[in-house]
Formats: structure tokens, sequence, C-alpha cells
């Protein structure tokens, strides 16, 4: 059983990373992309090929310092729509941690670009926790409402 310290730091800790949100940049096209009857209407609505292109530098907050994270997902990237996918740049400095959290819509896939970083999660209760190492060029995928935490080491 948690005592109530630690039951209160989990939900302080929820409640940091729940203000931590991406704000939808095109709310209209998110929900006619969700809606689209067909791929070819989902194409129809992405019309210029740049559509499908997503630029990590060039989100207003975009930074390759430690502590910078960058999301690609509904919200910043239309195309990625009904995917259920999260990719994110994250730059973890040296011996720091992205606590445990979870994304409720969506699968996160996380690729080592350098470094070592373990990686920690558990899908449900009873399920057992899956432990990875990641070094350059190693992926692996948190699955949607999984909670996990990634550490630099």
């Amino acid at each position: 059983m948690f005592s109530r310290t630690i039951v209160g730091s989990l939900v302080a800790l929820f409640a940091l990373h729940a203000a931590a949100v991406d704000k939808t940049s095109n709310p209209d096209l998110v929900a006619k992309l969700k809606t689209a009857a067909t791929q070819l209407d989902r194409l129809n609505l992405l019309p210029s090929d740049s559509d499908w292109l997503y630029d990590f530098t060039s989100h207003p907050y975009y930074t390759f310092q430690p502590g910078g994270v960058i999301n690609a997902n509904a919200a910043t990237f239309p195309a990625t729509v009904g995917y259920g996918m999260t990719l994110a740049i994250l730059n973890l400095g040296p011996c720091s941690m992205l606590p445990p959290h979870y994304h409720p819509r969506a699968s996160n896939f996380v690729v080592a670009v350098q470094g070592t970083t373990d990686t920690y999660m558990i899908e449900e209760n009873g399920a057992r926790r899956i432990q990875e190492t990641l070094t350059p060029g190693k992926m692996t995928i948190f699955p949607q409402a999984s909670i996990h935490m990634m550490v630099n080491t």
C-alpha cells in the first residue's frame, strides 16, 4: 500500500505534466481528418506534399538543449491524425530523467540519437515491467496509456 506522501507526490507529478500540452495548430482540419470516410478523403484534406512533412526545428519552442521536448502528433502535425502515435524529439541532460507519465490518446515511439537511456514501462495493473536500454539507432514503443519513464545514464 502506498503512503499518503508517495500518493501525493505522484498526484503532483501527474498534475505537472498535465499542464505540458500541445496546442492544436489547426482544429478545423483535425476535426475533418477525424471524420473523413476514406483515405482518399484524407488525402484531399492534405493536398500539398508539404502537409506530409514535419520540421521539428520550425516549432516555436524548439531547442535541442537539455530538457527540450517537441512532439509531432495530431495537435502539431495533422497528417498523424488517425494513426494513434506521437514522435518526439527529447533531449535529456546528463544524469536526468523524464518522470513517469502516460499519453491517453497515442502511442509514443522513441528513437535514441546519442547517449544511453534506460526506459521503463508498464501497461496496466498486473502486467510485467518492461525495461530496455536505448543506445544510438535503437527504438522502443510506449503503447497508448502505458505508464513510462526514461533515465539518461
